[in-house]
């Protein structure tokens, strides 16, 4: 790979890197390797794991949450991405003032994964969609709650349509 001879490259990628990065990916890798075929599958880092023990993918993309007790693979980051909750600009959570957790309860949540039945989020509705550019599309149109990357909608939140929500019991996430 490194030399550029590989006539073919396929890598799994999460979700949220799929929509911020993999763009951006391809054009550089198709520039600098002409002729180069790309095969790509988005899912959960979870999910790809057996496509890698498979050998049917060469790396996964994502987070490393679990991945790093997978016997046989070897990690290596590339880099941070910081995870905040979002919502549109006028969503009734925005004046609320001074938020929790059990504050986002009673909203639907928007998630690239779905979440365990004994989790405290969905309870009113979820949608679970590996397209981050629909989860985009379907918070700025609900009352949708996300857990998403500042980086992905950084357009979104310069120009007003998404706002940050500060939850003060959020575990830190990056």
């Amino acid at each position: 790979y490194p030399g550029g001879e590989a006539g073919r490259i396929a890598f799994g990628i999460g979700p949220l890197l799929t929509g911020l990065f993999l763009p951006r990916l391809t054009r550089s890798l198709l520039q600098s390797y002409p002729g180069l075929q790309i095969v790509t599958l988005t899912r959960t880092p979870d999910q790809l794991v057996a496509e890698l023990l498979g050998d049917r993918i060469e790396m996964i993309l994502g987070n490393n949450w679990n991945l790093g007790r997978v016997p046989g693979t070897e990690l290596e980051r590339l880099g941070r991405l910081t995870i905040a909750v979002m919502v549109r600009a006028d969503h009734p959570l925005t004046k609320a003032g001074r938020l929790t957790l059990a504050d986002l309860e009673n909203y639907p949540l928007a998630s690239a994964v779905e979440l365990p039945p004994s989790s405290a989020f969905g309870n009113a509705g979820s949608i679970v969609c590996d397209n981050f550019h629909v989860l985009r599309e379907t918070v700025r149109q609900t009352d949708c709650v996300w857990m998403s990357s500042p980086a992905f909608l950084r357009d979104d939140l310069r120009t007003g349509r998404m706002t940050q929500l500060e939850v003060a019991d959020l575990p830190a996430a990056s």
